[in-house]
């Protein structure tokens, strides 16, 4: 038998016995454990967003040590010979999203400029290609400065 359970067969006892003030009491106990209960439910789903949002930010920490940036433009490395990018700035730094930066033509088929799909944020016409990438890290790395 359940704490609610108990109560209920309290005051049926006491509605019995034609006690109306032991009655009434149980009631107010089982509408406060009632309460107790929905405050519990919803602490736990509290609980569970936070430690999503907690598991979240572990991630992006860890995304975050292999992001470079480079010309403007962020990069990710995979390893001292993979270079994944670039991406939209704007998107890693407000929703801690990788979003791959295209290449929108006009209709004529020539170069326009280079946009976040998600965000919609333009870059200029020229994106460093990884190599470069590549090779500017193994030059800051042999001078000391990464």
């Amino acid at each position: 038998m359940n704490l609610i359970e108990m109560v209920k067969e309290g005051a049926k006892f006491a509605k019995n016995a034609g006690n109306s003030e032991m009655m009434q009491t149980l009631i107010d106990v089982q509408q406060q454990i009632l309460d107790i209960q929905q405050e519990n439910l919803a602490l736990q789903s509290e609980n569970e967003r936070l430690k999503k949002e907690l598991d979240t930010k572990n991630a992006n920490q860890v995304i975050e040590k292999t992001l470079l940036t480079y010309k403007g433009f962020i990069f990710q490395k995979r390893s001292d010979a993979e270079i994944f990018g670039p991406f939209c700035q704007s998107c890693w730094h407000k929703e801690n999203y990788l979003s791959n930066i295209i290449l929108k033509v006009t209709y004529r088929n020539q170069l326009d400029k280079y946009v976040c799909p998600s965000c919609g944020f333009s870059y200029g016409k020229e994106i460093p290609n990884s190599e470069d990438v590549i090779q500017q890290i193994n030059y800051n790395v042999r001078l000391g400065l990464s």
